[in-house]
């Protein structure tokens, strides 16, 4: 069966104009291949039992593109996915926009797609120009450079610094990871997301990407927490993008080009 998603236009105004204005510097390794590899512990609930089960979590950059000012990454099970998550859940897939400056994080079934082809064949038009985003505004996942204090996303005029983004704290330190450079310190960048029923939290360290994630719902039983233990990044000397082609459309297209998206359901 085939669906079709029509999404705001005025959203992917925002969204072109911020690609056009910088080239792609991705703050995470974002080549096909890539893997980071995490483990710790999750708990959910069925019914009114709480259970729980230590995790190994695998995030993996699928295929990535470029397009006019911007990278396109398919990321399987990005560490935001262990919300709510449960070991009878199947993978899930992001698409995560790089421009630099800004990582726009959208879920793929947000896109109107559930699994990894469909992803991929998403992906593509988006480097292209030819899909219709939704609201960046609500996707911006962070915003850098990363400093204390900053908040970006959702409500930033609150007193309380609750629902948006913002950076609570910086450490420098060596990151004693199977794959991260050894004998260097990395600035490692605090992050807190609250609201009234759950709050997640990350630590990111610029050219390592996600080293921590906790999750915890102040309701119904459901939390993370998981801590980065392996990076696997591809010899960039053999480095493929996954079908990449310099996109020779950008995501500044006319209107006109602007395509509602469909998938195979």
């Amino acid at each position: 069966m085939r669906t079709a998603l029509i999404l705001p236009i005025a959203g992917m105004l925002t969204l072109t104009s911020a690609f056009a204005q910088q080239e792609p510097r991705p703050r995470m390794p974002l080549r096909t291949g890539v893997r980071w590899v995490y483990r710790g512990k999750v708990e959910w609930t069925v019914g009114t039992e709480v259970k729980s089960a230590p995790v190994r979590w695998t995030t993996e950059v699928v295929a990535t593109f470029k397009g006019r000012g911007s990278l396109v990454a398919v990321i399987r099970d990005f560490p935001r996915r262990l919300a709510w998550w449960s070991p009878a859940e199947p993978h899930h897939y992001d698409i995560v926009l790089s421009t630099g400056q800004h990582l726009y994080d959208y879920r793929a079934e947000e896109l109107g797609t559930d699994d990894r082809s469909a992803a991929i064949a998403v992906a593509t038009r988006i480097a292209r120009g030819a899909v219709q985003m939704p609201d960046p505004s609500e996707h911006l996942f962070m915003e850098f450079p990363l400093v204390v204090g900053k908040r970006w996303g959702g409500d930033t005029d609150r007193d309380d610094g609750m629902y948006c983004w913002a950076v609570v704290g910086m450490k420098s330190k060596p990151i004693r990871v199977p794959g991260v450079r050894s004998g260097h310190r990395y600035a490692v960048y605090s992050m807190v997301y609250r609201t009234n029923p759950d709050h997640a939290l990350i630590d990111f360290a610029p050219s390592v990407g996600i080293t921590g994630y906790i999750y915890g719902h102040h309701g119904t039983v459901a939390s993370a927490e998981v801590t980065l233990v392996a990076l696997h990044v591809p010899d960039t000397s053999a480095d493929r993008f996954h079908a990449e082609t310099k996109m020779g459309s950008s995501l500044t297209a006319p209107l006109a080009r602007l395509m509602t998206i469909t998938s195979s359901g």
